[in-house]
Parts: structure tokens; C-alpha cells; sequence
């Protein structure tokens, strides 16, 4: 019961986590663009931090207090995959932070990609379009070596560490 109880408890900060980086990255390739989804994304933040701010009141909470951050986690995940407003992306980001704050968990980023990585990634990118796939993929097995992997997207690369 008590690796499950932990195995449990790590894979949900796992996915709170990936949910954070997924922010900051969309948050990079956001816009001014406005999408339908904005309005409803918006009017919900401020009920959820309201149910976020009743489960501590009520003796810390804080079983109902992670389930509200889960719900805000999922609805941003929703969120990103159908829109990318920046004013909006900025909102969930400033309430995702919020939470994790009062909870003490997803401190500012402790795994900063090194310059060493960063560099790499880069040169694998300039590799990349120049149609260079075998020095590409050289450069991603080096980056892979020491604990990090690339994944592309339409707008470019995101580092990560393993």
C-alpha cells in the first residue's frame, strides 16, 4: 500500500509539473489572438482560487486543496491544446504559481537547463534544417547521454530533463 500511497503521490506532482512547463512553453508562442475558449478560461480562475482559498480556511485542507490545483492543471491543459492567448496563458500561469506557492511544491525551476544542453539543442535545430539528419541526430544522442531529451514541435524544440 505504501509504494503505491508514493508512486501515486509522484506521478501526480509529475503531472502538475509537465502541466507548469507546458505553461511556460505556450506562454512563449503565445499571441494577442483572441479565442472563444479565453472568456470561459478566464471567469473560471477566480472561482477556482475562491475553492482553493475555502479548503485551507477549513482546517488546511489540503486534500481538497491539491484536487482544486488537479482541476485547475486539467482545465489549462484543455485550455492550451484549443488556445493560446497570452493575456490569458499569464492569468493561469500567476494562479498555477499561486498554488504552488501556498503548497510549497513546484519551487522556482530546480533542474535549469545547462548552457552546455541549451547549446547542443541548438546546434541539432541549425542541423536540422539544413537537412543534416545524421549530425542531428548525433547531437541528439549527446544531449540524451547526459540526462535530457528534445521534443519538436511546429515552433521549434523544448528541452527536458529525463
Amino acid at each position: 500500500y505504501t509504494n503505491d500511497f508514493a508512486e501515486n503521490a509522484k506521478n501526480n506532482y509529475l503531472k502538475l509539473r509537465e502541466t507548469l512547463e507546458n505553461l511556460e512553453f505556450a506562454l512563449k508562442e503565445s499571441g494577442k489572438k483572441e479565442y472563444p475558449e479565453d472568456e470561459k478560461m478566464l471567469e473560471a480562475l477566480p472561482s477556482m482560487q475562491k475553492k482553493f482559498k475555502e479548503a485551507l480556511a477549513d482546517d488546511l485542507n489540503n486534500p481538497e486543496a491539491v484536487k482544486v490545483f488537479h482541476e485547475l492543471s486539467s482545465r489549462a491543459n484543455k485550455y492550451m491544446a484549443a488556445a493560446k492567448n497570452r493575456k490569458v496563458l499569464e492569468e493561469i500561469l500567476a494562479l498555477y504559481n499561486e498554488f504552488a506557492g501556498v503548497l510549497g511544491i513546484l519551487s522556482k525551476r530546480e533542474d535549469k537547463i545547462p548552457k552546455e544542453i541549451q547549446s547542443l539543442a541548438k546546434k541539432r535545430e541549425e542541423a536540422r534544417k539544413s537537412k543534416e539528419w545524421d549530425s542531428a541526430d548525433d547531437f541528439r544522442k549527446k544531449i540524451e547521454e547526459k540526462g535530457y531529451i528534445v521534443e519538436d514541435s511546429d515552433t521549434g524544440f523544448r528541452i527536458k530533463k529525463k
